[in-house]
């Protein structure tokens, strides 16, 4: 398997991810809920026979404060080895999965199904770190696959995305920042 070199032109040299892409951001990088959804740029390698590329940003780090890796973002069947800066708000065509915000509403036996869909569907975009205890660390993960489509559609999840994946990977490759803590 070839291993693929991801970078982020925005990271600062001491290996911080820039304010505007996180909860310490201002107000005007922020959706009405507060959430951080302005994306980094982000560029990796393109790989000779890859048919389309896979994108995952997640956060060990929160496992011991929320008890649970937190998933920021995710998204597939991308063409191209890049996402532009913002690319999460700005291109609607972005196959986007279920980030954190939805907080389990998928197993939640209160909502129907469609309601369940809706709300998930609603949480299928970027959202920023937001480390509550001290600062974390983040891990994006690139995969070029032999494939064009995982065949999903929104929402879906992380798990969804890895499950499509497997026997398609023909190179990966990860980076990753560090965000500071966010005091409000």
């Amino acid at each position: 398997m070839h291993f693929i070199k991801v970078k982020l032109p925005d990271l600062q040299k001491d290996g911080y991810l820039g304010d505007k892409y996180g909860g310490n951001a201002e107000a005007k990088y922020k959706n009405e809920n507060g959430d951080a959804i302005y994306s980094p740029a982000i560029e990796w390698d393109a790989v000779p026979n890859a048919k389309s590329y896979c994108l995952e940003l997640i956060d060990y780090d929160a496992t011991p404060v929320v008890g649970f890796i937190v998933p920021h973002w995710g998204v597939i069947d991308l063409k191209t080895p890049s996402l532009k800066e913002n690319a999460s708000s700005s291109d609607k065509s972005l196959l986007q999965a279920v980030n954190v915000r939805a907080r389990g509403l998928y197993r939640s036996d209160i909502k129907t199904q469609e309601e369940k869909d809706r709300l998930n569907a609603a949480a299928s975009f970027y959202i920023g770190p937001r480390p509550p205890d001290k600062d974390h660390n983040y891990h994006i993960n690139v995969y070029a696959l032999d494939i064009e489509s995982l065949d999903l559609k929104v929402p879906f999840f992380l798990g969804d995305m890895m499950s499509k994946m497997y026997g398609h990977i023909i190179a990966q490759g990860s980076t990753h920042f560090r965000y500071k803590r966010c005091m409000s």
